[in-house]
């Protein structure tokens, strides 16, 4: 593990560099707007990706009957399904947004 360290320094740095400011704007969001600062605009995702994971419908509808719909980036609502899953909170969504485009 340490020599994988020594081969990709430069990789784990410019990641790190990525990474550190990200974290720090999405804490500063967290703590001075809440949820709130995270929801705006993207309401429409975690329904959706929650509806295909726990009821097998690609939908955003949150009453019956759920009518599949289609959006731009159907990978989005997927990511954030099984996020909110494992801890449904939106600081640990963003957490892994931040991972995934630095």
């Amino acid at each position: 593990m340490n020599d994988w360290f020594k081969k990709n320094k430069i990789v784990v740095v410019l990641f790190l560099l990525a990474l550190i400011p990200r974290l720090v704007f999405s804490l500063i969001a967290f703590f001075s707007l809440g949820d709130q600062g995270f929801i705006a605009g993207a309401d429409v995702y975690l329904p959706a990706g929650l509806n295909f994971l726990t009821e097998g419908v690609f939908t955003n509808s949150l009453t019956e009957p759920l009518i599949p719909n289609s959006f731009p980036a159907p990978g989005y609502p997927i990511l954030l399904g099984i996020s909110w899953l494992i801890i449904p909170k939106y600081l640990f969504v963003v957490l892994w947004q931040n991972i995934i485009y630095s």
